[in-house]
């Protein structure tokens, strides 16, 4: 296991690992990839992981990380992505994280994110989110 994921911080690492486990999260989408640390070790803790990065450097980084283990970084901002690609093909699924910390210079797209997220709940939807 990865001791840089979610900021190094064990104590977030252990929290999301109670949460899986106690949710049945089987799929993880993260906004925000960076270079991948964490996408790395959400695949090695859950089946299906997606990321969204918006750099383009940082998403072909993070990428490699993740080939064949179960993960797929997707390149755009996060709410744009979301709504038009992952969210479309989740949205009837259980079992779904959603861990938001995408936030790139002057792109803060949390409350985007956030407001999607709320449409996809009152259509039922039902998932986990944290953010970061």
């Amino acid at each position: 296991m990865s001791t840089v994921a979610l900021h190094g911080d064990l104590r977030l690492q252990k929290a999301v690992r109670s949460i899986i486990r106690t949710t049945g999260i089987h799929c993880i989408v993260e906004t925000g990839t960076y270079q991948g640390d964490s996408t790395l070790w959400f695949c090695e803790v859950v089946d299906r992981v997606i990321g969204i990065e918006i750099n383009p450097s940082f998403a072909e980084m993070a990428q490699e990380q993740v080939a064949g283990k179960g993960g797929r970084v997707l390149l755009g901002s996060s709410d744009i992505v979301l709504r038009d690609v992952v969210l479309p093909q989740l949205w009837s699924r259980r079992g779904i994280l959603l861990f938001l910390d995408a936030h790139w210079r002057d792109v803060w797209p949390l409350r985007d994110e956030l407001i999607l997220l709320n449409e996809y709940r009152r259509n039922g939807s039902r998932f986990v989110v944290i953010v970061d």
